[in-house]
């Protein structure tokens, strides 16, 4: 699911209402914001931890990525977030 809008119209409470109902029923959800989500890509890839890290993040049933698009991504950023996708779906 993508939710898209204009800045301050609840895209962001939506996505979390709709992770903490799914938490409540069993379902494995992460949240990140987008910007987070690839620091801590890079912080794993320091500990030499990024595959465990990205196992863990595709196989979770519900991912949440928040704020996509905000900002140009570098290369290595855009390389991350494709593989992601491409694993997950």
């Amino acid at each position: 699911m993508i939710i898209v809008g204009p800045t301050g119209t609840g895209k962001t409470h939506l996505a979390t209402a709709l992770g903490k109902k799914l938490c409540r029923e069993s379902v494995g959800v992460q949240f990140f914001s987008l910007n987070l989500f690839l620091e801590e890509c890079q912080a794993e890839k320091s500990s030499g931890r990024y595959l465990n890290f990205i196992k863990r993040t595709k196989n979770v049933a519900v991912l949440i990525l928040d704020d996509f698009g905000l900002r140009n991504y570098s290369h290595d950023e855009a390389v991350i977030i494709v593989d992601l996708l491409e694993e997950r779906y």
